[in-house]
This record gives structure tokens, C-alpha cells and sequence, in this order.
């Protein structure tokens, strides 16, 4: 089975409903626009520079990062685009020292976590998972597709 590798950035600390990963080159993005509006030059790459601008100079809270592992079931490829999707999962309302966002396989684990702790059988329902994830310190857990340029995604054979 091949699975797949990708760089995210997040944050905790932004709006409660805003998706909180993003692409390398999309912070690069972000950490762009702070800078016109600021009247500075643009940053050429997401580099120590523009991440300590983005954490010190903006709003936008303080930056992470972790390396996502994807199942080959939880990614798409077009080929006319040569882009890959994914849909994640997350939730305002976890602790800020938590990962915001989750694959739909990495939900289920952490619903049968849960359910287990509560003396509760597994399920590997999806929606069955989030109704139970939403009744918990969870709350409300929202999707966005995530899409990666074909040098943004590694690819690993099993």
C-alpha cells in the first residue's frame, strides 16, 4: 500500500472557524500579504525571517509544523492539475498544544480512544465517530480539502 508524506504548518491561535494547516508555500503566502500591508518587502522563501515576522509582527500566532502521513485511501491525484487532495478534519476548541487536524482514519482512532476510556465498543463509522468526538472536549469539527503540488507530497512505497 503506498502512503504519502507532506510538510503541514499550523497554527492554534487563529479565529475559532478558520482552517488552521496550510502548505509551505501558502504561509509563504500569508507571510506575504502581513508584509505588503505592513509596506515591507516580500519574503522569497518561508524561511527563519518570515517565520519570526509571522509570529512577532502579526496576529497570526505562533507557527508549527509536522510531517502528515496519508493512506493511500485518504488521497486523491488529478492528473490534468498534477495536484493531490486531502480531506482534513479539525476542531477549534483543542488544547493549543494539540495538532488541530486530523485525517478521517485518524479520527476514528481517536473515537475508539475515547470510547474505550467511556467502556464503550469500537466503531469504525465515520459519522458515527464525529457525532461521538463532537459530544467530548472536540466540539464542533469542521473539513477542508488540503491540496499539495506533486513537490509538495512524498511519495512512500510499502
Amino acid at each position: 500500500m503506498t502512503k504519502y508524506n507532506a510538510t503541514l504548518y499550523y497554527t492554534n491561535d487563529l479565529e475559532y472557524d478558520s482552517i488552521p494547516f496550510f502548505t509551505e508555500k501558502e504561509i509563504l503566502s500569508i507571510a506575504n500579504e502581513y508584509a505588503n500591508e505592513d509596506g515591507r518587502d516580500e519574503f522569497d522563501s518561508f524561511d527563519d525571517d518570515a517565520w519570526e515576522y509571522l509570529e512577532s509582527e502579526t496576529n497570526f500566532g505562533a507557527i508549527h509544523y509536522t510531517t502528515q502521513r496519508f493512506n493511500e485511501d485518504e488521497v486523491s491525484y488529478d492528473k490534468h492539475d498534477k495536484e493531490y487532495s486531502v480531506e482534513l478534519y479539525y476542531s477549534s476548541e483543542l488544547d493549543t498544544d494539540s495538532i488541530p487536524f486530523f485525517t478521517q482514519n485518524e479520527l476514528i482512532v481517536e473515537t475508539n480512544a475515547l470510547r474505550a476510556q467511556d467502556q464503550l465498543e469500537p466503531t469504525d463509522d465515520f459519522d458515527e465517530a464525529c457525532t461521538y468526538l463532537e459530544s467530548t472536549h472536540f466540539g464542533v469539527i469542521r473539513s477542508a480539502t488540503q491540496y499539495f503540488n506533486e513537490d509538495e507530497i512524498e511519495i512512500i512505497e510499502d
